[in-house]
């Protein structure tokens, strides 16, 4: 399937103009650094408001509107905010959250956030419950950073490369403006997302 990217104007915050310089001859840390960097510039709530447009796009996107069986994830600190669109779309969708059994995602249903577990190294809340064993439609991957190929930067762990290989589904990575760069490193074992929605 064809790789979308879609853009939103490139605006400046606070006096400060970013450019996505094309380098490629750095590893993944120095990529991490200066998205943690970036990253301690901006409020909760200038995160939380570009999370917001972030899934305003994706929830009139078609592949979303016909998909029943959403994987989102539970976000932490710094992360696309995602907790309100889950919420929003639990009692209409099915609903999916990434748990992690034995170094690998394993998706389980939301069946609210009282039944919501923290779990340790990155204190990630995931469901409790039964492995969901259907075919999801679709993906929201979250990450550290993206190019504009749809690869991208993790935590280092490599549980949604080990996952994207399993799926059919359609999958869309979102990010911070500030995540986006034009090219990343590709190692051999990372699998790129069909689209990258930003803001």
């Amino acid at each position: 399937m064809e790789k979308r990217l879609f853009y939103l104007t490139l605006s400046s915050l606070r006096g400060r103009l970013y450019v996505f310089y094309p380098v490629m001859n750095f590893d993944k840390a120095y990529f991490r650094e200066i998205v943690n960097l970036r990253a301690a510039m901006f409020s909760e709530k200038e995160l939380h408001h570009r999370a917001d447009i972030i899934f305003r796009i994706i929830e009139e996107m078609p592949v979303f509107i016909r998909s029943s069986k959403v994987m989102l994830y539970w976000s932490i600190k710094k992360e696309v905010y995602t907790h309100t669109v889950v919420r929003k779309w639990a009692s209409s969708k099915t609903i999916l959250l990434p748990a992690v059994a034995d170094n690998n995602i394993v998706p389980k249903r939301f069946t609210g956030e009282e039944h919501l577990v923290s779990t340790l190294p990155f204190n990630i809340m995931e469901p409790q419950g039964e492995p969901f064993r259907e075919e999801i439609d679709l993906v929201i991957v979250p990450g550290i950073a993206f190019d504009k190929q749809g690869h991208r930067i993790g935590r280092g762990k490599g549980f949604y490369d080990r996952f994207l290989k399993t799926t059919s589904a359609h999958t869309i990575g979102v990010c911070f403006f500030f995540q986006l760069f034009e090219n990343l490193p590709v190692m051999p074992y990372d699998v790129p997302v069909k689209e990258v929605i930003w803001a």
